[in-house]
């Protein structure tokens, strides 16, 4: 009787400790922030790496711990394991870390061209409107 009540004792303090998604990110944001080494990384995982977690992570929670998935960019999916308020890489990490900074930083590039683009197109609406209302 008292091995059964210390697995509920543990099962419970494993459901109550269990990390959610949110705390996923942010400890997501922290790896990538640590893992850039030049200045233009470092300003995209601080810009872009929260968001970019929050987006792509994949998350299962099982009540008593949860999986989160970061895909990697050379297809490889990076694993953690999430329990009593930490978390713990599946497999090999050390690798797939650059990858997510890589990550980042394409996003960040992405970003950008689509502002230029954005600007661009509005730019040429205004064009166009200032020559409707002129004519």
């Amino acid at each position: 009787m008292k091995k059964v009540l210390i697995i509920v004792g543990i099962l419970i303090m494993m459901a109550i400790t269990n990390p959610d998604k949110t705390e996923f990110v942010i400890f997501a944001e922290g790896l990538a922030l640590n893992k850039s080494e030049g200045f233009i990384e470092e300003v995209a995982a601080y810009l872009f790496a929260e968001k970019t977690a929050e987006i792509v992570t994949e998350s299962q929670n099982y009540v008593i711990f949860s999986i989160y998935t970061l895909p990697g960019v050379d297809g490889k999916d990076i694993n953690f394991i999430g329990l009593f308020d930490n978390f713990f890489p599946i497999g090999s990490v050390n690798i797939n870390l650059d990858t997510v900074v890589g990550f980042c930083g394409t996003i960040l590039l992405m970003l950008i061209l689509l502002r230029v683009v954005r600007k661009m197109i509005s730019k040429d609406e205004i064009d166009e409107e200032k020559n409707e209302i002129q004519s």
